[in-house]
């Protein structure tokens, strides 16, 4: 039973939370934009609902693939013209930030590790979201430019922009979230890594 809890639980965690709202959804919002501009450009914002609606089970999987795919273009472009970022600004380079993971993951608590996973789920649903909506925007003014169609890529760019602010906190927090377990727990060199609770009882 304890190891079916814990398929579930990675399953949860690091499938559904981070592949599906980190990088499908994101992925599937870019797809759908330019199929409407490249494609089908007389489409209604109504008629793309109804397109998606009438999808088959097995097309979905298909295009979650793609997607899922699709996602990490836009995951580059972010951090290409920095956008993106996933840790604090006062941390040097990526090399920097890797030592500081793998330290934290020696010496924190599971319950601290579940945490951390959390905010690096968070900031990069939101960045890869944020990034995939402004390019959505971008692309959609192209056959939703006259009429009232255009309200629809302006509340999509503002939500992007939105977004990618809520990012750039979750990157804060995620940074801080480390450095503080790092600070208040040490590292092999400095400190004593997390004990689980012993479950023994002292006999009198």
């Amino acid at each position: 039973m304890k190891e079916l809890e814990s398929l579930f639980e990675a399953l949860y965690n690091r499938f559904i939370l981070r592949d599906l709202f980190g990088k499908i959804v994101p992925g599937l919002i870019l797809l759908v934009a330019l199929y409407v501009a490249l494609v089908r450009p007389d489409t209604s914002p109504a008629g793309v609902i109804t397109l998606l609606t009438s999808l088959s089970v097995p097309m979905w999987i298909v295009l979650g693939s793609i997607g899922w795919i699709t996602a990490f273009g836009v995951q580059w472009l972010g951090e290409r013209i920095k956008i993106l970022r996933y840790y604090g600004d006062w941390i040097p380079n990526d090399k920097s930030w890797y030592e500081k993971v793998v330290r934290f993951t020696q010496v924190a608590s599971p319950a601290e590790k579940d945490l951390f996973e959390r905010f690096v789920v968070i900031k990069e649903t939101c960045g890869n979201t944020a990034m995939s909506l402004v390019l959505s925007a971008l692309v959609l003014f192209i056959p939703w430019h006259n009429g009232d169609t255009i309200r629809l890529p302006v509340v999509i760019l503002l939500g992007g922009v939105v977004l990618g602010f809520m990012h750039r906190k979750q990157v804060m927090r995620n940074t801080w979230w480390l450095e503080s377990i790092l600070e208040f727990r040490g590292t092999p060199d400095r400190g004593q890594p997390y004990q689980p609770p012993s479950n023994k009882t002292d006999k009198s």
